[in-house]
């Protein structure tokens, strides 16, 4: 009994495809391998729980957003420091905080120290300093988020 060339095509093709499917996933498998190796850059963690690279705008104060940074202009961001330059915005919290008033000042802001935060699988500045032409800061620790 002889096999029409379709049925011969037909039981050809399953084979096929699945050696095909392998490859493509055993290509895709050593690509994400490759992406995860490579080193990504350093974030800084928000009070949302996300990580962000260069970000313009950063809340420092979380529980009453009574301090923030605005208009950061990124100048260096590397695996060992970020340096940006922008404004600073301060509640003088006068007579309180509630009835306090928003305070600008130009400012120089420096982040370092790079530690693993797990929760968003990233290294973290850990550190953030805030600089205006009279005075330095003390520095803020910043934390990875809780998950």
């Amino acid at each position: 009994m002889s096999v029409s060339p379709l049925r011969a095509l037909r039981a050809l093709r399953a084979p096929a495809l699945a050696a095909a499917a392998v490859a493509v996933l055993g290509v895709a498998a050593a690509g994400s391998s490759a992406v995860a190796a490579r080193p990504s850059h350093p974030v800084l963690p928000t009070c949302a729980g996300r990580g962000v690279v260069k970000p313009s705008r950063f809340v420092i104060t979380c529980a009453d957003a009574n301090e923030s940074l605005t208009g950061l202009r990124w100048s260096k961001w590397n695996a060992s420091e970020g340096v940006a330059k922008g404004t600073w915005v301060v509640n003088d919290c006068d007579p309180n905080c509630a009835g306090g008033r928003f305070v600008r000042s130009r400012v120089t802001v420096r982040v370092w120290r790079l530690r693993a935060c797990p929760a968003l699988q990233r290294e973290i500045f850990t550190r953030l300093i805030v600089s205006t032409p009279e005075a330095d800061g003390e520095p803020v620790t910043l934390t990875c988020p809780k998950r």
